[in-house]
Protein backbone atom coordinates (compact mmCIF):
# COMPACT_ATOMS: atom_id res chain seq x y z
CA UNK A 1 0.00 0.00 0.00
CA UNK A 2 1.18 3.52 -0.85
CA UNK A 3 2.73 5.06 2.30
CA UNK A 4 3.10 8.61 0.93
CA UNK A 5 1.55 11.34 3.02
CA UNK A 6 -1.68 12.76 1.64
CA UNK A 7 -1.57 16.42 0.71
CA UNK A 8 -4.36 18.90 1.38
CA UNK A 9 -5.17 19.11 -2.35
CA UNK A 10 -5.44 15.31 -2.63
CA UNK A 11 -7.76 15.15 0.38
CA UNK A 12 -9.95 17.86 -1.15
CA UNK A 13 -10.23 15.88 -4.41
CA UNK A 14 -10.94 12.69 -2.48
CA UNK A 15 -13.76 14.27 -0.43
CA UNK A 16 -15.30 15.82 -3.53
CA UNK A 17 -15.13 12.86 -5.92
CA UNK A 18 -15.00 9.64 -3.88
CA UNK A 19 -18.80 9.31 -3.34
CA UNK A 20 -19.56 9.32 -7.10
CA UNK A 21 -16.36 8.57 -9.04
CA UNK A 22 -15.21 4.93 -9.46
CA UNK A 23 -12.30 4.14 -7.14
CA UNK A 24 -10.12 2.91 -9.99
CA UNK A 25 -10.46 6.21 -11.88
CA UNK A 26 -9.80 8.25 -8.74
CA UNK A 27 -6.73 6.15 -7.88
CA UNK A 28 -5.30 6.71 -11.36
CA UNK A 29 -5.94 10.45 -11.14
CA UNK A 30 -4.20 10.70 -7.75
CA UNK A 31 -1.45 8.30 -8.72
CA UNK A 32 -2.22 6.00 -5.81
CA UNK A 33 -3.33 2.41 -5.41
CA UNK A 34 -7.06 1.61 -5.10
CA UNK A 35 -6.36 0.15 -1.65
CA UNK A 36 -4.76 3.42 -0.48
CA UNK A 37 -7.75 5.41 -1.73
CA UNK A 38 -10.23 3.07 0.03
CA UNK A 39 -8.34 3.19 3.34
CA UNK A 40 -8.06 7.00 3.34
CA UNK A 41 -11.75 7.35 2.41
CA UNK A 42 -12.74 5.06 5.27
CA UNK A 43 -10.68 7.11 7.73
CA UNK A 44 -12.41 10.27 6.50
CA UNK A 45 -15.84 8.63 6.84
CA UNK A 46 -16.59 8.81 3.11
CA UNK A 47 -19.10 6.43 1.50
CA UNK A 48 -20.04 5.58 -2.06
CA UNK A 49 -23.38 6.89 -3.32
CA UNK A 50 -23.35 4.66 -6.38
CA UNK A 51 -21.63 4.35 -9.68
CA UNK A 52 -22.86 6.94 -12.22
CA UNK A 53 -25.43 5.46 -14.60
CA UNK A 54 -25.36 2.06 -12.87
CA UNK A 55 -28.48 0.43 -11.42
CA UNK A 56 -28.36 -3.18 -10.19
CA UNK A 57 -30.97 -5.44 -11.72
CA UNK A 58 -33.89 -6.59 -9.57
CA UNK A 59 -32.45 -10.12 -9.65
CA UNK A 60 -29.59 -8.86 -7.48
CA UNK A 61 -31.95 -8.44 -4.53
CA UNK A 62 -32.90 -11.41 -2.40
CA UNK A 63 -36.43 -10.15 -1.80
CA UNK A 64 -38.94 -8.36 -3.97
CA UNK A 65 -38.42 -4.63 -3.72
CA UNK A 66 -41.22 -2.30 -2.67
CA UNK A 67 -42.81 -0.40 -5.53
CA UNK A 68 -45.20 1.92 -3.68
CA UNK A 69 -45.15 3.89 -0.45
CA UNK A 70 -47.02 3.55 2.84
CA UNK A 71 -48.54 7.01 2.43
CA UNK A 72 -51.21 7.97 1.63
CA UNK A 73 -52.99 5.47 3.83
CA UNK A 74 -55.63 3.03 2.61
CA UNK A 75 -57.86 0.89 4.84
CA UNK A 76 -55.41 -2.02 4.51
CA UNK A 77 -52.38 0.15 5.29
CA UNK A 78 -54.21 1.72 8.23
CA UNK A 79 -54.69 -1.80 9.62
CA UNK A 80 -50.98 -2.49 9.11
CA UNK A 81 -50.03 0.71 10.97
CA UNK A 82 -52.19 -0.31 13.95
CA UNK A 83 -50.69 -3.79 13.90
CA UNK A 84 -47.13 -2.41 13.83
CA UNK A 85 -47.91 0.01 16.67
CA UNK A 86 -48.93 -3.01 18.76
CA UNK A 87 -46.52 -5.74 17.65
CA UNK A 88 -43.76 -3.96 15.75
CA UNK A 89 -40.41 -2.28 16.28
CA UNK A 90 -39.25 0.64 14.14
CA UNK A 91 -35.52 1.26 13.77
CA UNK A 92 -33.55 3.75 11.71
CA UNK A 93 -33.64 1.66 8.55
CA UNK A 94 -35.70 -1.43 9.35
CA UNK A 95 -38.99 -2.61 10.79
CA UNK A 96 -39.51 -5.82 12.76
CA UNK A 97 -43.00 -7.29 13.31
CA UNK A 98 -43.87 -10.30 15.47
CA UNK A 99 -47.04 -12.26 16.18
CA UNK A 100 -48.13 -15.77 17.05
CA UNK A 101 -50.42 -15.86 14.00
CA UNK A 102 -48.33 -16.46 10.87
CA UNK A 103 -51.24 -15.88 8.47
CA UNK A 104 -52.05 -12.36 9.65
CA UNK A 105 -48.33 -11.51 9.84
CA UNK A 106 -47.90 -12.56 6.20
CA UNK A 107 -50.90 -10.43 5.20
CA UNK A 108 -49.40 -7.36 6.91
CA UNK A 109 -46.07 -8.00 5.18
CA UNK A 110 -47.82 -8.24 1.81
CA UNK A 111 -49.79 -5.03 2.44
CA UNK A 112 -46.49 -3.22 3.01
CA UNK A 113 -45.29 -4.52 -0.36
CA UNK A 114 -42.59 -7.01 0.64
CA UNK A 115 -41.96 -10.75 0.45
CA UNK A 116 -39.46 -11.34 3.26
CA UNK A 117 -39.43 -14.75 4.91
CA UNK A 118 -41.17 -15.26 8.25
CA UNK A 119 -38.93 -16.77 10.91
CA UNK A 120 -40.16 -18.97 13.75
CA UNK A 121 -38.78 -18.22 17.20
CA UNK A 122 -39.42 -19.85 20.56
CA UNK A 123 -40.19 -17.40 23.39
CA UNK A 124 -41.12 -19.16 26.58
CA UNK A 125 -44.06 -21.50 26.01
CA UNK A 126 -45.09 -19.78 22.75
CA UNK A 127 -44.00 -19.96 19.13
CA UNK A 128 -43.55 -16.46 17.71
CA UNK A 129 -43.29 -15.61 14.01
CA UNK A 130 -41.12 -12.63 13.09
CA UNK A 131 -40.43 -10.75 9.87
CA UNK A 132 -37.68 -8.12 9.58
CA UNK A 133 -37.98 -5.65 6.70
CA UNK A 134 -34.87 -3.60 5.96
CA UNK A 135 -36.27 -0.49 4.29
CA UNK A 136 -35.33 3.01 5.38
CA UNK A 137 -38.26 4.61 3.57
CA UNK A 138 -40.81 2.45 5.39
CA UNK A 139 -39.20 3.20 8.75
CA UNK A 140 -39.20 6.94 7.97
CA UNK A 141 -42.88 6.89 6.96
CA UNK A 142 -43.88 5.11 10.17
CA UNK A 143 -41.95 7.63 12.27
CA UNK A 144 -43.68 10.46 10.38
CA UNK A 145 -47.02 9.03 11.55
CA UNK A 146 -45.84 9.23 15.15
CA UNK A 147 -44.50 5.71 15.84
CA UNK A 148 -41.15 6.21 17.66
CA UNK A 149 -38.26 3.83 18.12
CA UNK A 150 -39.03 3.33 21.85
CA UNK A 151 -42.80 3.10 21.36
CA UNK A 152 -43.35 0.50 24.10
CA UNK A 153 -43.30 3.17 26.83
CA UNK A 154 -43.65 6.49 25.01
CA UNK A 155 -46.02 5.81 22.09
CA UNK A 156 -48.81 8.25 21.31
CA UNK A 157 -51.76 7.86 18.95
CA UNK A 158 -50.66 8.15 15.27
CA UNK A 159 -52.27 10.63 12.88
CA UNK A 160 -55.03 8.48 11.33
CA UNK A 161 -57.97 9.96 9.34
CA UNK A 162 -61.45 9.42 10.82
CA UNK A 163 -62.64 7.28 7.90
CA UNK A 164 -59.72 4.85 8.38
CA UNK A 165 -59.59 4.78 12.17
CA UNK A 166 -61.78 1.67 12.48
CA UNK A 167 -59.29 -0.32 10.39
CA UNK A 168 -56.36 1.08 12.40
CA UNK A 169 -58.15 0.14 15.65
CA UNK A 170 -58.75 -3.41 14.41
CA UNK A 171 -55.05 -3.75 13.57
CA UNK A 172 -54.06 -2.57 17.05
CA UNK A 173 -56.65 -4.88 18.62
CA UNK A 174 -55.28 -7.89 16.72
CA UNK A 175 -51.83 -7.05 18.06
CA UNK A 176 -52.43 -5.79 21.61
CA UNK A 177 -56.09 -6.39 22.39
CA UNK A 178 -58.42 -9.17 23.43
CA UNK A 179 -62.10 -9.85 23.95
CA UNK A 180 -64.08 -12.43 25.91
CA UNK A 181 -67.73 -13.35 26.22
CA UNK A 182 -69.49 -15.40 28.88
CA UNK A 183 -73.21 -15.79 29.47
CA UNK A 184 -73.07 -14.28 32.96
CA UNK A 185 -70.15 -11.86 32.47
CA UNK A 186 -71.22 -10.54 29.06
CA UNK A 187 -68.85 -9.09 26.48
CA UNK A 188 -65.59 -7.42 27.50
CA UNK A 189 -62.99 -5.75 25.25
CA UNK A 190 -59.52 -4.78 26.41
CA UNK A 191 -56.65 -2.83 24.81
CA UNK A 192 -53.23 -2.99 26.48
CA UNK A 193 -50.03 -0.98 26.16
CA UNK A 194 -46.91 0.04 28.05
CA UNK A 195 -47.79 3.65 27.22
CA UNK A 196 -50.52 5.12 29.38
CA UNK A 197 -50.69 8.21 27.16
CA UNK A 198 -51.49 6.07 24.11
CA UNK A 199 -54.48 4.43 25.81
CA UNK A 200 -55.78 7.76 27.11
CA UNK A 201 -55.64 9.22 23.61
CA UNK A 202 -57.24 6.07 22.20
CA UNK A 203 -60.16 6.33 24.66
CA UNK A 204 -60.66 9.99 23.77
CA UNK A 205 -60.66 9.25 20.03
CA UNK A 206 -63.22 6.45 20.50
CA UNK A 207 -65.34 8.88 22.50
CA UNK A 208 -65.20 11.44 19.67
CA UNK A 209 -66.05 8.94 16.93
CA UNK A 210 -68.54 6.65 18.70
CA UNK A 211 -69.83 8.77 21.56
CA UNK A 212 -68.81 6.23 24.21
CA UNK A 213 -67.80 7.25 27.71
CA UNK A 214 -64.08 7.53 28.49
CA UNK A 215 -63.20 4.70 30.92
CA UNK A 216 -60.20 4.96 33.24
CA UNK A 217 -56.86 3.44 32.24
CA UNK A 218 -55.79 0.95 34.89
CA UNK A 219 -52.71 -1.17 35.49
CA UNK A 220 -51.71 -4.24 37.48
CA UNK A 221 -50.58 -3.72 41.05
CA UNK A 222 -46.82 -3.27 41.10
CA UNK A 223 -46.69 -3.10 37.27
CA UNK A 224 -47.23 0.55 36.28
CA UNK A 225 -46.37 -0.19 32.65
CA UNK A 226 -49.01 -2.93 32.24
CA UNK A 227 -51.81 -0.51 31.29
CA UNK A 228 -55.33 -1.57 30.27
CA UNK A 229 -58.29 0.17 28.63
CA UNK A 230 -61.50 -1.83 29.06
CA UNK A 231 -65.04 -1.64 27.66
CA UNK A 232 -67.98 -3.90 28.51
CA UNK A 233 -71.51 -4.70 27.36
CA UNK A 234 -73.09 -2.64 24.61
CA UNK A 235 -70.08 -0.30 24.47
CA UNK A 236 -67.83 -3.28 23.72
CA UNK A 237 -70.29 -4.55 21.11
CA UNK A 238 -70.36 -1.13 19.41
CA UNK A 239 -66.56 -1.09 19.24
CA UNK A 240 -66.62 -4.56 17.69
CA UNK A 241 -69.18 -3.53 15.07
CA UNK A 242 -67.07 -0.45 14.30
CA UNK A 243 -63.79 -2.38 13.97
CA UNK A 244 -65.12 -5.17 11.75
CA UNK A 245 -67.14 -2.95 9.40
CA UNK A 246 -65.83 -3.48 5.85
CA UNK A 247 -62.99 -5.63 7.24
CA UNK A 248 -62.98 -8.27 4.50
CA UNK A 249 -60.69 -11.08 5.67
CA UNK A 250 -58.11 -8.80 7.29
CA UNK A 251 -58.48 -9.85 10.93
CA UNK A 252 -57.67 -12.72 13.29
CA UNK A 253 -60.80 -14.95 13.36
CA UNK A 254 -60.16 -16.12 16.93
CA UNK A 255 -60.32 -12.54 18.24
CA UNK A 256 -63.59 -11.85 16.45
CA UNK A 257 -65.34 -14.90 17.89
CA UNK A 258 -66.46 -13.28 21.21
CA UNK A 259 -68.30 -10.56 19.27
CA UNK A 260 -70.12 -13.20 17.21
CA UNK A 261 -71.05 -15.09 20.38
CA UNK A 262 -72.40 -11.91 21.96
CA UNK A 263 -74.50 -11.06 18.89
CA UNK A 264 -76.05 -14.56 18.84
CA UNK A 265 -76.55 -14.84 22.61
CA UNK A 266 -79.93 -15.98 23.97
CA UNK A 267 -82.17 -13.01 24.67
CA UNK A 268 -84.76 -12.80 27.40
CA UNK A 269 -88.39 -13.34 26.37
CA UNK A 270 -91.75 -14.25 27.90
CA UNK A 271 -92.95 -17.81 27.58
CA UNK A 272 -96.61 -18.72 27.29
CA UNK A 273 -98.33 -21.69 28.88
CA UNK A 274 -98.30 -23.36 25.47
CA UNK A 275 -94.51 -22.86 25.35
CA UNK A 276 -94.12 -24.50 28.76
CA UNK A 277 -96.20 -27.50 27.68
CA UNK A 278 -94.12 -27.78 24.48
CA UNK A 279 -90.93 -27.64 26.55
CA UNK A 280 -92.10 -30.53 28.74
CA UNK A 281 -93.11 -32.50 25.65
CA UNK A 282 -89.70 -32.02 24.03
CA UNK A 283 -87.93 -33.00 27.25
CA UNK A 284 -90.05 -36.14 27.49
CA UNK A 285 -89.06 -37.05 23.93
CA UNK A 286 -85.39 -36.98 24.95
CA UNK A 287 -84.26 -33.59 23.64
CA UNK A 288 -81.42 -32.15 25.79
CA UNK A 289 -82.24 -29.08 27.90
CA UNK A 290 -79.51 -27.10 26.15
CA UNK A 291 -81.13 -27.56 22.74
CA UNK A 292 -84.55 -26.65 24.12
CA UNK A 293 -83.11 -23.48 25.69
CA UNK A 294 -81.52 -22.54 22.37
CA UNK A 295 -84.82 -23.07 20.51
CA UNK A 296 -86.78 -20.84 22.88
CA UNK A 297 -83.94 -18.32 23.47
CA UNK A 298 -84.00 -18.74 27.25
CA UNK A 299 -81.55 -19.98 29.88
CA UNK A 300 -80.97 -23.67 30.53
CA UNK A 301 -81.75 -23.19 34.22
CA UNK A 302 -85.26 -21.95 33.38
CA UNK A 303 -85.86 -24.94 31.10
CA UNK A 304 -84.89 -27.30 33.92
CA UNK A 305 -87.22 -25.54 36.36
CA UNK A 306 -90.13 -25.84 33.92
CA UNK A 307 -89.39 -29.52 33.29
CA UNK A 308 -89.27 -30.18 37.06
CA UNK A 309 -92.61 -28.38 37.51
CA UNK A 310 -91.07 -25.74 39.79
CA UNK A 311 -92.04 -22.87 37.50
CA UNK A 312 -95.42 -21.94 36.08
CA UNK A 313 -97.67 -20.79 38.85
CA UNK A 314 -98.74 -17.76 36.78
CA UNK A 315 -99.99 -17.46 33.26
CA UNK A 316 -96.61 -16.18 32.04
CA UNK A 317 -92.99 -16.72 32.96
CA UNK A 318 -90.08 -14.44 32.24
CA UNK A 319 -86.80 -15.96 31.13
Amino acid sequence: MDMRKWTADEITVLKRDYPTVPTSDLAQRLNRSERAVQVKAARLGLRKIGRPGFRPSESRFRYERKGDTLLPLTKEKAYAVGFILADGWVGADRVRISNKNAIILAKVRNILGFSHTLKLERKGPHDIFTVTICDKRLATELRSLGIPHDKSWTATLPLIPDDLFGHFLRGYFDGDGNARYTYHGGLQVRFVSGSRVLLLELAERIHQLLGLHVPPVTHDRGRPNANRLCYAGEAAALIGEYMYRDAGDLFIPRKRQPFIQYASRPTKRKLTRADAEEIRRLAASGMPAARIAERFSVSISLIRLIIAGKRWSNDNVTA
